[in-house]
């Protein structure tokens, strides 16, 4: 009855034509906007935002927290999520989203994953 823990990796066309700064920009913009969209999500709190390098490869990552009720089991969870995104051409770059609970505490499988990713 639950989505999470998960890791997704998405490869997305940069449609939008925005360079590395404006991606961060567009991406932290709607974090920002979770709490309002009325999906929801509750207290939200973006508690990471800035560049990274990984396997000598320049992205961006973001870390937010939220509560969020579970319609399955009608309780409030507090979630944790990590996004990346990685340019690997000029037209695509990679999205990738680990998310958790704050019981699940996949920090650590995270944090290995993040470090085999090969570019």
């Amino acid at each position: 009855n639950r989505s999470i823990p998960a890791i997704r990796v998405y490869m997305l066309k940069n449609y939008m034509n925005k360079s590395f700064k404006e991606l961060k920009e567009y991406y932290l913009n709607s974090l920002k906007a979770m709490e309002g969209n009325g999906m929801g999500y509750e207290n939200v709190k973006i508690t990471e935002a800035k560049n990274i390098t990984i396997n000598g490869k320049t992205g961006i990552e973001f870390r937010i927290e939220f509560e969020f009720l579970n319609p399955y089991l009608e309780i409030k969870e507090k979630h944790r999520g990590r996004s990346y995104y990685f340019f690997i051409s000029e037209n695509y770059y990679l999205q990738i989203n680990m998310n958790d609970t704050e019981y699940d505490k996949c920090d650590r499988i995270f944090d290995r994953t993040l470090a085999e990713i090969k570019f």
